[in-house]
C-alpha cells in the first residue's frame, strides 16, 4: 500500500522543540491508520506520557504520527529511559495493537521511498522496488539531529542490503 510522503520533508516531521539530542524510537503500522485511530493513540500517548517515569523520575516524552503508517516516540534530554521504563511503553504500544488489530513492533519492516511515496514493507516484500527509488527513511535515527541530518538512507546501505541477501547456513 502506497502513502504519499513528500521525501524533502522529512525534516519537518520531527518538531523544532525537539533539539538535536532527543532521542527517537520509530514504529511502523503494516496499514495507514485511519484519523479515528491516529487520535486514539496519539490520545494514548498523551495520557501515557503525564505519569510515565523511570526510577520514580518523570521522562520527558511525546509521540507524533507524521505520516499514517509511523509513529514516533521521542524522549528528551535530561531524562533517560531505563529497561523497564521501556518496557512500560512496549506494553503501552501492546495494548495499542490489540485494540486496534495492529502490528507496531515489527523491526523487520522497511520505509522505501520512491518519488512522492513512501512504502512500507518487509523486504521480501520491497525486492521489486529496488531499481527505483531514492532511498530508504531512516527509522533507525537513534537522535533528532541524526535523523534531521540524513533521513533518507542511500539505497547501497549495507545493512539494509543484508535484509535482502541474508547469509544462508549450511
Amino acid at each position: 500500500m502506497l502513502q504519499r510522503l513528500l521525501a524533502m520533508d522529512c525534516n519537518k516531521w520531527i518538531p523544532d522543540s525537539w533539539v538535536s539530542d532527543t532521542r527517537l524510537w520509530f514504529y511502523t503500522t503494516e496499514q495507514p491508520l485511519s484519523d479515528v485511530q491516529q487520535a486514539y493513540v496519539l490520545n494514548m500517548g498523551t495520557l501515557f506520557f503525564k505519569k510515565w517515569s523511570a526510577h520514580g523520575q518523570p521522562l520527558l516524552a511525546d509521540w507524533l504520527m507524521p505520516n499514517p503508517q509511523l509513529l514516533v516516540l521521542a524522549v528528551f534530554p535530561g531524562t533517560e529511559p531505563t529497561g523497564c521504563s521501556l518496557d512500560k511503553v512496549s506494553g503501552l504500544i501492546g495494548r495499542i495493537e490489540h485494540d486496534l488489530g495492529l502490528d507496531f513492533r515489527n523491526r523487520k519492516r522497511l520505509v522505501w521511498v520512491r518519488d512522492l511515496d513512501a512504502i512500507f514493507g518487509e523486504a521480501v516484500h520491497l525486492e521489486n522496488e529496488l531499481e527505483s527509488g531514492s532511498g530508504w527513511l531512516n527509522i533507525y535515527a537513534n537522535t533528532a539531529k541524526e535523523f534531521r541530518d540524513n533521513p533518507i538512507l542511500p539505497k547501497n546501505t549495507a545493512w539494509i542490503k543484508r535484509m535482502f541477501n541474508p547469509i544462508s547456513f549450511p
